[in-house]
């Protein structure tokens, strides 16, 4: 018999990897084929991210259409140069533009994969305040001081997730923490 827990002092917060990777989203570079899209589009990202590799760009390539790419790359870099509005190609690209985690990106042994952001996180999120009465929320961290609410349990105020996770308590490298308990002081 499961103990419910007092989920008013605890909140559990997974990283988005997990569930991902729970969700059977991860593709071994030797499967993606990347198509001429990507093998160019990718070049002009920062070294230090997920799309700059043609199976990074791909698997977004796959999951939101050729189109898309294209026209989020062609108005994110008129948006950038003109406007000087970086960051727009992942808001016209879509969620998972920014959640792929490529070669490396997320924890032994799936560093060899990649990884994709989770589907449906508010189902999940729901399914383990129900399984085991803690509220939780999947977030997206990074070590620029981001925090990214993907989903979270009813009740759950963001602005205690971002003040709590800011400074990426459970890194970026080699930490393998993927799951933060919170509890409000």
């Amino acid at each position: 018999m499961r103990r419910k827990r007092d989920s008013s002092t605890r909140n559990s917060t997974l990283i988005r990897s997990v569930p991902g990777l729970m969700q059977g989203r991860f593709r071994h570079p030797t499967e993606i084929q990347p198509g001429w899209l990507a093998r160019r589009i990718c070049y002009f990202f920062l070294p230090t991210s997920s799309l700059a590799t043609a199976c990074g760009m791909q698997s977004l390539v796959d999951i939101v259409g050729p189109g898309r790419v294209l026209l989020a790359f062609i108005l994110g870099a008129l948006a950038k140069k003109f406007l000087k509005q970086p960051g727009m190609f992942y808001q016209l690209a879509g969620e998972q533009a920014r959640l792929i985690d490529d070669v490396t990106g997320t924890l032994p042994p799936y560093d060899q994969f990649v990884v994709l952001g989770p589907d449906n996180p508010q189902q999940v999120v729901d399914q383990i305040q129900r399984e085991t009465g803690l509220a939780a929320a999947i977030v997206d961290v990074n070590d620029l001081k981001a925090v990214k609410i993907l989903a979270a349990s009813p009740g759950v105020p963001s602005t205690l997730l971002e003040q709590a996770l800011v400074t990426n308590p459970a890194g970026n490298a080699d930490e393998q923490t993927p799951l933060v308990l919170i509890r409000p002081v």
